[in-house]
């Protein structure tokens, strides 16, 4: 990613207020500094001695929260288990991925690479090169 991009996915996760897991209750959207709004969902747990489970929704996918309310000195933090990077075509992904040099290469050389570089709905089951 360049600089700009880069500052695009990292405005995507950080909200502009401190919200722990206890200000969440149901469904709520917030908007990042990014200007995108996200949808953040709390799902209580199964078993009652469990801490809710927290979602987040944004328009690059939805991540869990798997360690919530780390206190910092100027807000909070909750680690998730995903990037919200960029929806990306599937061209796009088969350049970004090393383990797929030889599909990328096949693509070029077919003329198909641009073919999944248009709106799809498209499915690639991309052999790795060791394949």
């Amino acid at each position: 990613l360049n600089p700009e991009e880069l500052k695009k996915v990292l405005l995507r996760h950080i909200l502009p207020i401190k919200l722990s897991v206890n200000d969440i209750q149901g469904a709520a959207k917030y908007k990042t500094l990014g200007g995108e709004e996200i949808s953040i969902v709390r799902a209580e747990n199964v078993a009652p001695s469990e801490p809710p489970m927290i979602f987040i929704e944004s328009s690059a996918g939805l991540a869990k929260v798997i360690v919530p309310d780390i206190t910092a000195s100027n807000g909070i933090v909750h680690i998730i288990d995903r990037i919200f990077l960029e929806q990306r075509n599937i061209k796009e992904v088969v350049g970004d991925d090393l383990r797929l040099n030889n599909l990328e290469q096949a693509l070029k050389v077919s003329g198909i690479d641009d073919v999944l570089s248009q709106k799809g709905p498209w499915t690639l089951f991309a052999p790795i090169d060791q394949a």
